[in-house]
């Protein structure tokens, strides 16, 4: 088990103004503390001690996680008697959970099996309940289902790996200073090209550029957003017909600034494309990569199957699940993909590459009007996505376009006119 990293970002600005959006905007339709019908990953399983409760806010909602008879329970954290916060409180006996007040003690159903501070005769069992979220616990993680109605399957919101034996699930997780919603927008736009030019991960390739625009991507199930993946290889391929250093006519200045990363990166085209030619394992395509409800985004890099899961805890906040899973054929492979995880992988890409996604978001305005641009139509489809098929939200009329999406289609028809013209 890796370990957990529980630093806080550097915080952004602590005033966010209303600056007025425009009515077509539809970024106030999706809720600041996200999703609430579906599962969500709640607490690695070895951070639920024997005899001590664990707190997590995920939803805005607190959550006290204890160990049960037959699997980790998840409990209000808010004793319905006088409101004492149950993660102080002690599990005496397995499968229940003691207030540090008054000792009400809960079983796994909620119910209140003894009261300590009264006695044996107390009239209080089966007159009161504590609201139980449903639980269970996958490959080390205890995912926990946050809704007000029936669970509902666990096959729909968590990915597949965590069912097949045959592959390996690593993890980590660490808390941002941010909303859930950038977190998620944060894909398959023009930013890697530029934020992500100087991570460890890229700095043994050319920098690339995005191009003027993007494919739209197709739902799947209602649940999920492809990304197409072919026409991420293509880019890259095209590199090789294309001057490194471009030329920007109106502002008179050519990038990359200089040639000197050159030098050293013919050594790793071999294995780049190597890793591109990989069979995916996973051959469900809403599972394969591309944005998935409630709130995660997944990448298959050809050694692995990057996922990263923002997970709401209030509207400031979010707690990011990282998941890599990866596919080895004996023992030898599975103790190597702990290794290499746990000594070099989860520094490189969820702390290094994914931090400098971090730090653009805590420092993002979310409440004032925006211009997309053509390269921000996964974006786009996301918040469709969400307004569209979430479950629990109210249909939303998405026949016309926003403000900022007609920005987009605008400049995407121009380009499109310049490439007929040319």
């Amino acid at each position: 088990m890796a370990a957990i990293r529980t630093e806080d970002r550097t915080e952004g600005p602590t005033h966010r103004l209303d600056h007025g959006l425009s009515p077509t905007d539809r970024r106030d339709l999706i809720p600041e503390l996200g999703l609430r019908e579906y599962w969500y990953p709640g607490i690695p399983a070895a951070r639920v001690g024997k005899r001590k409760a664990t707190l997590v806010q995920i939803l805005g909602d607190d959550v006290t996680f204890f160990q049960g008879k037959e699997g980790v329970v998840a409990i209000t954290n808010s004793c319905p008697h006088r409101g004492a916060m149950l993660h102080m409180g002690d599990c005496w006996w397995k499968g229940t959970i003691s207030c540090s007040y008054h000792g009400w003690t809960f079983d796994e159903t909620g119910d209140v099996t003894a009261v300590l501070g009264e006695g044996p005769d107390s009239k209080i069992h089966g007159k009161v309940q504590a609201k139980i979220y449903p639980t269970r616990t996958l490959k080390g993680v205890v995912f926990v289902w946050m809704g007000n109605g029936a669970p509902a399957p666990i096959e729909e919101d968590v990915p597949e790996e965590f069912f097949r034996d045959d592959l390996t699930v690593l993890h980590t997780n660490e808390k941002w200073n941010t909303n859930w919603r950038p977190a998620l927008e944060n894909v398959y736009d023009a930013h890697v090209q530029y934020v992500h030019r100087d991570s460890f991960q890229l700095m043994g390739f050319p920098i690339p550029q995005a191009g003027p625009s993007r494919t739209k991507p197709e739902v799947i199930n209602g649940r999920a957003l492809n990304m197409d993946f072919a026409s991420r290889r293509m880019m890259v391929a095209s590199m090789k017909d294309r001057v490194y250093q471009e030329y920007y006519p109106k502002a008179d200045v050519v990038w990359p600034r200089g040639k000197w990363r050159l030098y050293w990166t013919w050594m790793f085209k071999w294995a780049a494309n190597r890793r591109m030619k990989k069979a995916h394992f996973i051959e469900n395509p809403e599972w394969k990569g591309g944005h998935h409800l409630p709130s995660m985004f997944r990448a298959f890099y050809g050694t692995h199957l990057y996922t990263r899961w923002a997970v709401p805890v209030d509207k400031d906040n979010i707690r990011l699940f990282y998941f890599h899973a990866a596919k080895p054929g004996n023992l030898l492979g599975r103790i190597y993909e702990k290794l290499n995880y746990h000594l070099w992988h989860d520094w490189n890409m969820n702390f290094n590459f994914s931090g400098q996604d971090g730090r653009q978001m805590i420092h993002q305005y979310y409440d004032r009007p925006e211009k997309l641009s053509a390269t921000d139509v996964q974006t786009i489809e996301w918040r469709k996505l969400v307004l569209q098929h979430g479950r629990g939200m109210q249909e939303q009329d998405l026949t016309n376009l926003s403000d900022a999406e007609v920005f987009a289609e605008e400049l995407d028809e121009e380009m499109k006119a310049e490439a007929s013209a040319g």
